[in-house]
């Protein structure tokens, strides 16, 4: 018999011997072990070169960031980010612009697709239950379980990530959040649509008439 074995044969041996007359016998009980990280989990990876400018508008520059956990490429994020940005029902109908720049260079705000534990760590301390994407005052942070998953009032995951993304950077635009006033209309983008719409259509864009 293994060493194992006999550790395992010994504890059982130990707890039949405790029981008392007629009752069950107690097996032992293994600790439950927490699943690891998964590799680089927390390390995020920026984007190097330069981006378009979007389009005429006061000029606003990002940075963008993704989780090395996370199963998609920062190029593929940046050229998502780059096309909600530069969409004619976009920030820039309400003049602005966006010009994304190296990672290493100085930007005006960061926008960052991370797993749901490290988007709730940077987050803080705006609690999101690593539920919710948030911005902090500098980072657009975007939960990957919701990049993934969506939200129940959206059918299509790309309107979802069109939504999250204009909503995050009209933070960084200073826009609170607002509320649905009429039934049956567009909810404004800054409506917290990932929790629900209401009475209210779901609708990703700033300006969905194209401004």
């Amino acid at each position: 018999m293994t060493s194992s074995r006999c550790v395992v044969a010994l504890a059982l041996a130990a707890s039949l011997a405790a029981a008392p007359a007629g009752a069950a016998p107690l097996l032992p009980v293994a600790e439950p072990v927490a699943a690891p990280d998964p590799p680089r989990a927390g390390v995020l990876v920026g984007l190097p070169g330069w981006g378009r400018r979007s389009g005429p508008g006061t000029l606003h520059t990002y940075r963008v960031f993704v989780e090395a956990a996370v199963p998609v490429s920062p190029g593929e994020f940046a050229s998502f980010v780059a096309d909600v940005l530069g969409d004619r029902r976009g920030w820039g109908s309400l003049g602005h612009a966006f010009r994304r720049v190296p990672a290493d260079h100085e930007s005006d705000f960061r926008i960052v697709l991370a797993r749901a534990p490290t988007s709730e760590r940077l987050c803080e301390p705006v609690e999101t239950y690593g539920r919710y994407s948030c911005f902090d005052g500098y980072d657009a942070v975007v939960n990957h379980m919701r990049w993934r998953d969506g939200a129940p009032a959206y059918e299509d995951i790309e309107r979802y990530r069109t939504y999250v993304v204009n909503h995050e950077i009209g933070h960084a635009l200073h826009f609170g959040h607002t509320t649905c006033v009429t039934p049956g209309g567009r909810a404004p983008v800054m409506v917290q649509q990932t929790k629900g719409v209401g009475a209210c259509r779901p609708n990703p864009w700033p300006a969905p008439t194209g401004g």
